[in-house]
């Protein structure tokens, strides 16, 4: 059960990153500094993000108060992975 959680966390990774992705291509298209337009993307994105992955951490924690072993572990590990790292706020570029 536990070799699941980085599939679960890598496909919660890749959404957050084709967002991203998406909104860095959108602003650098229109026109000036790439830079400017990856800080302009981080700080629109950075609440959102913070956001999806605190409650991704809350989903997961919900796992630590089931009764059966390895789903707890994988609670465990899924909160541990995708919560504690994924929460901490991005610095400002």
């Amino acid at each position: 059960m536990s070799s699941m959680a980085p599939v679960f966390l890598m496909a919660i990774a890749t959404d957050t990153s084709i967002s991203s992705a998406s909104s860095i291509s959108a602003t650098g298209n229109a026109g000036g500094d790439k830079l400017a337009a990856i800080r302009a993307t981080m700080a629109a994105v950075s609440p959102t993000g913070a956001f999806t992955a605190l409650a991704t951490a809350a989903g997961f924690a919900v796992l630590l108060f089931a009764d059966i072993i390895p789903v707890k572990v994988f609670g465990m590990i899924a909160f541990n992975e995708g919560g504690a790292a994924p929460a901490l706020p991005l610095p400002p570029c």
